[in-house]
Order: structure tokens, then C-alpha cells, then sequence
């Protein structure tokens, strides 16, 4: 009734009714194949068990065990990604003519990716063939290094997933909603016009400006780290973009993101941020799992902070990004971590002030923390850019997509 809810659930099940729906473009006469379904939770009253019994008979997607297919189970991006090539690779053996049940490699359209969190998985090697397969893995994180093969798939997943193999398949190419975008006038704007969010209250303008946002290769643009401690300005231009989209996609004040960069690296220049792309002193505490885009790895350093409060320094183990964008990203999945308490302050991410101080107290050892981020927040000023406030910078909330959150 006129909502896809592209990330709702999908569950295994309804991964098998969108396979069986497009077998006939991959060459499978649906009416001649007699269904199969030895799993003791699939009835045949069932509304998928036709669709599951073709699926197991045609060796495309089984069950979790011997006798179980666990429908209303949800669906993980690797399973996904394994039944999308074992129907490509049923697909083609049926056009080559040969035997069924010969496997035939899936053509290289793209260079494949390798995914770091894959390494000795079950479904390794599927994932990567059927990336090289014009991307019909869909992707992993911002950047494309990791895939993330436990998470349950969604449904705009699991839906491109199957779009980009039938795309694959019937021309052999890459879709044009799936090539890099072209130079010239389609292309993204550049990272500064972007900032012009900050400097019109046009809402058409804004609203372009907001696409273009959405639009820019994070994760994989160019931030001269070194070239940000040159002054006070290339630190926040620098990395205001990734404040942006972070306010995009979670709501969380992207000026606050800011004052709290320029407090924990005092304007960029911290080893911190030089060695660890780690702009908000993020400590290395809480399991990977939790984080799209920390990959575990850690930097050792030195600590002004310590248990008690006090000021001598103490080594501490901190996150360590591979861009200096992820440090952005990470601090909205902090604050979701089950047991901390800075899940109820987000509540009030439509106020900048009321917001970092519900976090503040929680976040830091120093008491005026919270006042001290709000006074980089008012102080700055951009010479080149006499428009940008930092206070201007955040987005409203009917402005938040929230649905294409992190």
C-alpha cells in the first residue's frame, strides 16, 4: 500500500518466492519440475512450498540442515549471495547445453572484490565470484571492504541482489544504474559545493545540495590528513562533508560532530587522528560486530584520561579507521551499543545543545566537556567561506533520511 520498507526483513522464504518468480528467465521450464521438499517445517499447505521444493529439486537453495529449511528464519546476506549464483550458474548451464549439475564459472564482468570478513567463510567464494558478476553480491560497506555475510540481508538487498544477476545474465554487462556515475555535468558536485548546505536556507537548493551529498565516493575520496593540520579551516572543510552525511543518515547534529573533532584532535593535529583516522577519541572498548565500519584494528597510545578522573597520562587502545570519513560514521553506532547510556539522548538530536549535553556526561572525564564542544560549534569561522556557520550546518529533521541510516 505504497511502502517498499527497504529495510525491513527478508525471510528465507520470501527469498525463495522472489528466485522461483524469475526461474523462467534463467532458462528453467517451472511447470516440468517436481518439487522436493524433505524439511519437516515446510507443509505442503504451506504458500512456499512449491517454490522452496523447485529450489531444493533444482539444487539452487537448501535447507539449514538435512530436514529443516527454517522459513520464517531471516536471511543473511551470504545466503543471498550463495542461491543468486547457484542460479546464474544453473542459468548458464542450461544455455551452454551441458549436463546439469556441471559447474560453470560465473563470467568476470568486473574485477572481483575481496572482502576482509570472508577469509575462511562458507560462502567466500561465492560472494566473490558473484561480485565480479556486474556486483550482484550488492556490495558490503562504504568503500566495498567488508561484506558482512552473517547480517541478515533486507529487502532492497536481497531485491538487487537478484536484479543485478538477471541484468547479468541477459546482457552480460553492467546495469547503467550500476556504473560509476560519468564526469561533467551528471557527475557529483564538488566536496565544497556540498558545503553550501550550510550557507542557503533555500529549500530547492538545499535539496540539491543534499543529493550531491548523498552522492560523493565516501570512504574513498581524497582527505590530505596531513594537509588538514595546516589551519584551523582545512580541519573542518576537510572532514565537514563526513559530518554531513553522518547528520543524514542518523540525525546526529552534524556541527556537534565537529566541536567534538576539534576538541579531542585540538584542530586535526592530534597523533590520534594522524595515526588512526580517529577524530573523536573513540576507545577501542566494544566488539567489532557493533560497527559497520571499524574493523577491529587499534592504535596504542597515550592518554591524558584516566579511570579516576585525574590528568596523568595512561597508554589506552583506540579504534583505528581506514578513512578518515569511517571516525564520522562510528560515533551514531556507539551511541546504539546495547548497555551504554547514550542511547536515549538521541532522542533529542533535533536540538544540538540538548543533545551533546545528554552525551556529554557520559562521554567524557571533563565536566564542562559538553559547554567546551558547543564553543567550537559557536566560535567557528571560515574566511573563504563567510556564509558557514557551524550551527547552520545541521540538518533539519524532515530533512534526515533515516532510512538509508548506516
Amino acid at each position: 500500500e505504497g511502502r517498499f520498507a527497504p529495510h525491513g526483513v527478508v525471510t528465507r522464504e520470501q527469498f525463495a518466492a522472489m528466485i522461483f518468480s524469475v526461474l523462467d528467465v534463467f532458462g528453467v521450464d517451472v511447470a516440468s519440475v517436481r518439487p522436493s521438499v524433505p524439511f519437516e517445517d515446510v507443509a505442503s499447505t504451506r504458500w512456499s512450498y512449491r517454490a522452496i521444493g523447485v529450489l531444493e529439486r533444482l539444487g539452487i537453495m537448501g535447507g539449514v540442515t538435512s530436514n529443516r529449511f527454517a522459513p520464517d528464519v531471516p536471511l543473511t546476506r551470504g545466503q543471498a549471495a550463495v542461491a543468486a549464483w547457484a542460479l546464474v550458474t544453473h542459468g548458464l548451464v542450461q544455455r551452454s547445453g551441458r549436463n546439469v549439475g556441471r559447474e560453470v564459472p560465473l563470467p568476470e564482468v568486473v574485477s572481483r572484490r575481496s572482502y576482509s570478513d570472508l577469509v575462511g567463510h562458507w560462502a567466500a567464494s561465492r560472494v566473490h565470484a558473484l561480485s565480479g558478476f556486474c556486483r550482484a553480491d550488492q556490495g558490503g560497506d562504504i568503500g566495498g571492504q567488508r561484506f558482512f555475510p552473517d547480517r541478515g540481508s533486507t529487502r532492497s538487498h536481497a531485491a538487487g541482489v537478484l536484479m543485478r544477476a538477471l541484468g547479468c545474465f541477459e546482457t552480460g554487462r553492467m546495469p547503467p544504474w550500476g556504473r560509476p556515475l560519468p564526469e561533467g555535468p551528471e557527475a557529483p558536485e564538488l566536496v565544497e559545493e556540498a558545503l553550501g548546505i550550510c550557507e542557503t536556507t533555500d529549500i530547492a537548493v538545499r535539496s540539491r545540495l543534499i543529493d550531491s551529498l548523498e552522492r560523493l565516493p565516501f570512504g574513498e575520496r581524497e582527505v590530505d590528513v596531513p594537509s588538514l593540520t595546516v589551519s584551523q579551516e582545512n580541519c573542518v572543510l576537510g572532514l565537514l562533508p563526513a559530518a554531513l552525511l553522518t547528520n543524514l543518515r542518523t540525525g546526529v547534529p552534524a556541527s556537534i560532530l565537529i566541536g567534538q573533532m576539534i576538541q579531542e584532535t585540538g584542530w586535526c593535529r592530534s597523533e590520534l587522528s594522524r595515526r588512526g583516522h580517529n577524530f573523536h577519541g573513540q576507545k577501542a572498548k566494544f566488539d567489532p560486530s557493533y560497527f559497520r565500519f571499524w574493523s577491529g584494528s587499534t592504535v596504542e597510545i597515550e592518554s591524558s584520561e584516566s579511570p579516576t578522573g585525574g590528568g596523568q597520562k595512561v597508554r589506552s587502545s583506540f579504534m583505528k579507521f581506514d578513512h578518515p570519513d569511517f571516525s564520522f560514521f562510528a560515533v551514531p553506532e556507539r551511541f546504539l551499543v546495547p548497555g551504554l547510556p547514550y542511547r536515549s539522548c538521541m532522542g533529542r538530536r533535533s536540538d544540538a545543545a540538548a543533545f551533546i549535553r545528554c552525551i556529554g556526561p557520559s562521554w567524557a572525564v571533563h565536566r564542562g566537556y559538553s559547554e567546551l564542544v558547543l564553543e567550537h560549534r559557536a566560535a567557528f569561522r571560515a574566511p573563504s567561506r563567510p556564509k558557514l556557520r557551524l550551527s547552520n550546518c545541521d540538518l533539519r529533521p524532515e530533512e534526515w533520511n533515516l532510512e538509508g541510516g548506516f
